[in-house]
C-alpha cells in the first residue's frame, strides 16, 4: 500500500458515505474545516495533529446514516441528537481503531459546553470547538450571506465557552472562511492539510475496512442486535445506567451483525478503484 497516501483511503471512507446521501458527509467536510481552521488560528497544533481532527470532524455525523431521516437535519442536530452521537461513538470506537482514542468527541459534541466532563476526558476543548463548528455550518448553510457569527453570543456559558465563541469570531475578523464555503473555495486547503494525514499500512487497510463497512450502514444486510456487554460509559454518559440507556437510546443496536458475503463484492470494488 505504499503509494496508497493517508488522504486516498479517508476519500474512500467519504465516497462510501457519500453513496448513501452525499449531505452528513458534505456537512461534515464542511465542519471539519470550520474546526480545523479554528484549531489552526490557536497556534498550538501540529500539522498532523490537525489533519487527525479534520478526519474525526468529518466522521461527527456518521451515526445518522443508521439512526435518522436526513431530510430533517435541524431536528437531528439541534433536537433529536442523542441516538446519532452514541451510534456515532459506538462505531468508531469498535469499528475504527484510528479513531478510537477521539471517539468520544461524538457522544459529548451536541449536549453543550456546560455539560463536557471536566475529569478524565482530555478533549474537553476539541470537543467546544467541533460543536460550535457543526453549528456554524449549519446556519451558515441554511443562512447564506445573512450569517453572522456573533449569532451564538447568547449561548456562550451554556453550548459554547467564551474562549471558543471568541475563537471563531477572531478567526472570522481575520479570514473569510465562510465566503470560501459559500462559493466552495475551501478544498485546496483541505487538500494540502490532508497531505500530513500520515498512516501506516496497517491504518490505511483500517481505513478501508471502515469505507467498506459505512457502504453497509443502510442495507438490509444489516441487523442491529442487543449484546450483554453495553459499554458502562456510554450508559454514564447518556442515562445513567445500562438499562435506562439501552431502552431510551439503543432501540436499534450496540453492536452490528454483518452478512460479510453480500459485502464482499463492494469491498473488492472499493479495492479495485483505489488500485491497492
Amino acid at each position: 500500500m505504499e503509494n496508497l497516501k493517508g488522504k486516498d483511503v479517508f476519500y474512500a471512507i467519504c465516497d462510501s458515505l457519500r453513496s448513501l446521501d452525499q449531505r452528513p458527509i458534505d456537512h461534515g467536510i464542511r465542519t471539519a474545516y470550520i474546526m480545523y481552521k479554528m484549531l489552526k488560528h490557536t497556534g498550538k497544533y501540529a500539522p498532523a495533529v490537525l489533519a487527525d481532527f479534520f478526519v474525526l470532524a468529518a466522521l461527527h455525523d456518521v451515526g445518522v446514516y443508521k439512526t435518522e431521516n436526513m431530510d430533517n437535519m435541524l431536528n437531528y442536530e439541534f433536537n433529536k441528537y442523542r441516538a446519532h452521537s452514541v451510534f456515532g461513538f459506538l462505531l468508531l470506537s469498535e469499528y475504527f481503531p484510528p479513531m478510537e482514542s477521539k471517539a468520544k468527541m461524538l457522544l459529548f459534541h451536541r449536549v453543550g459546553y456546560n455539560k463536557i466532563p471536566k475529569r478524565d476526558y482530555m478533549w474537553r476543548f476539541e470537543t467546544d470547538v467541533l460543536s460550535l463548528a457543526e453549528a456554524a455550518d449549519v446556519y451558515h448553510h441554511a443562512m447564506g450571506q445573512n450569517f453572522d457569527s456573533h449569532m451564538f453570543k447568547k449561548q456562550v456559558g451554556t453550548k459554547y465557552s467564551q474562549e471558543v465563541f471568541d475563537l471563531l469570531n477572531d478567526l472570522c475578523a481575520e479570514e473569510k472562511i465562510f465566503e470560501k464555503l459559500r462559493y466552495e473555495e475551501y478544498m485546496p486547503e483541505v487538500e494540502e492539510l490532508l497531505d500530513n494525514l500520515h498512516l501506516n499500512d496497517l491504518a490505511k487497510q483500517q481505513y478501508l475496512d471502515f469505507a467498506m463497512f459505512c457502504l453497509g450502514l443502510q442495507s438490509t444486510n444489516i441487523k442491529a442486535v442487543v449484546v450483554p456487554d453495553w459499554k458502562e460509559d456510554v450508559a454514564k454518559a447518556i442515562a445513567g445506567d445500562k438499562a435506562s440507556a439501552q431502552e431510551k437510546f439503543w432501540d436499534r443496536s450496540d453492536s452490528i451483525a454483518w452478512n460479510v458475503d453480500s459485502l464482499h463484492s463492494k469491498y473488492l470494488a472499493v479495492l479495485q478503484v483505489l488500485q491497492v
